[in-house]
């Protein structure tokens, strides 16, 4: 997760030379390492609520 959002910060430089909010967001949800942040919320999400016996 940490990793995924250390890109998405990264990419926000696309913003200076530029591309558009819209475009930005288009970019980084066709990258990998971008999709791994908001899979690893949810992991935390799930293991934070997640009942145990």
């Amino acid at each position: 997760m940490i990793i995924g959002f250390m890109y998405i910060i990264l990419y926000l430089n696309y913003l200076t030379i530029g591309y558009t909010i819209i475009d930005y967001l288009v970019f980084i949800t066709k990258r990998f390492e971008c999709l791994l942040a908001i899979l690893g919320l949810i992991l935390i999400t799930i293991a934070i609520f997640k009942k145990g016996d």
